[in-house]
């Protein structure tokens, strides 16, 4: 089948939606899409692209810069501009750190772009399954290994090979997801550490030191540590709802509920710098939104009819997304 370039992923700084006629069999997507069993639905929770009219597929939103794509795999950024040229490539996912941004082509290569203070503007060639910028790092999986470029600390050791579908990035910090639902997470002089106690489905993000996803045990939104910890898992937007969408930072959380309706909570932890702005957590109201993901300073969102909202600062124009 023809490949159509299509939706979303993870999440920019920390870390879906899409419009396809025809969609390959073992493409890999992010967009995290939940049938009410947790499992995930048709088409690995794509929507119809009938349902869609021509717009934005996917969004990521890093430090004080927006990118996403538009159906056709270009990418079109916003906010503070990142250094050197605007990439001429198509890719089919994005993810933007601080000063510097990362996605997957068609051909699942590996291509990065922006400032590239310490090798964190990488590139691959072979099969790469996710990507994730963060600060002045970059983590991919690359034919089930995960790799890594920029500013790396000492002590950084990743975990050992394996069949990783999903990464977060926060900072310098990082998790994998294995298919099994197990994750790993490594950060400045730690070793890889299994999270204890849980198992996701699907992808993962970052909220604070928290690592979540949606659990297979409950099938909810559900945050534990990423190390070995008595504290037991909490739920940060409750236990009543399927999520088809969600995206932390490094104080904040949003998620798309089964309706499209978008709801997100702030946390006060100072080691996390503070409140996060009023207005980062304050989302737009409405339903038929598709895909979230936060920032720094700004979050964004693509709704079903190909538009993208973002709220938060607006210090760098972050907030104005241009017009296809």
């Amino acid at each position: 089948m023809k490949t159509t370039f299509v939706l979303l992923a993870f999440v920019g700084l920390t870390l879906c939606a899409c419009n396809v006629r025809a969609l390959n069999a073992d493409s890999t997507h992010a967009w995290d899409g939940f049938a009410n069993d947790g499992s995930r639905d048709a088409g690995d929770g794509l929507v119809d692209g009938g349902k869609l009219n021509r717009g934005f597929v996917q969004v990521s939103s890093g430090y004080e810069t927006v990118c996403a794509l538009d159906q056709e795999g270009e990418v079109h950024c916003w906010g503070k501009a990142l250094e050197g040229a605007h990439p001429q490539f198509r890719l089919k996912r994005l993810s933007v750190g601080m000063f510097h941004a990362c996605g997957i082509d068609a051909a699942d290569r590996l291509r990065c772009w922006g400032r590239n203070s310490a090798g964190e503007v990488m590139s691959a060639f072979k099969p790469t399954r996710d990507v994730a910028a963060s600060n002045t790092i970059t983590f991919a999986i690359v034919n089930g290994v995960i790799i890594t470029g920029g500013n790396k600390p000492q002590g950084y050791r990743l975990p050992e090979e394996g069949n990783f579908v999903s990464l977060a990035a926060s900072n310098t910090s990082g998790c994998a997801l294995r298919m099994s639902g197990v994750t790993h997470c490594w950060g400045p002089a730690r070793y890889a550490a299994e999270v204890p106690n849980l198992h996701f489905i699907n992808r993962i993000t970052f909220y604070g030191h928290l690592v979540c996803g949606v659990a297979r045990e409950t099938k909810q939104l559900t945050c534990g540590q990423q190390y070995p910890s008595s504290d037991a898992p909490t739920f940060p937007l409750g236990q009543t709802k399927i999520w088809r969408s969600f995206a932390g930072h490094l104080n904040y959380i949003c998620a798309i509920d089964s309706e499209g309706a978008i709801f997100c909570k702030g946390r006060g932890d100072p080691e996390n710098h503070g409140d996060p702005p009023i207005s980062v957590t304050r989302p737009p109201k409405g339903k038929g939104y598709l895909q979230v993901s936060t920032g720094h300073f700004q979050a964004c969102a693509v709704h079903q009819d190909g538009h993208i909202d973002c709220w938060g600062e607006n210090d760098y124009g972050q907030l104005n997304v241009p017009t296809l």
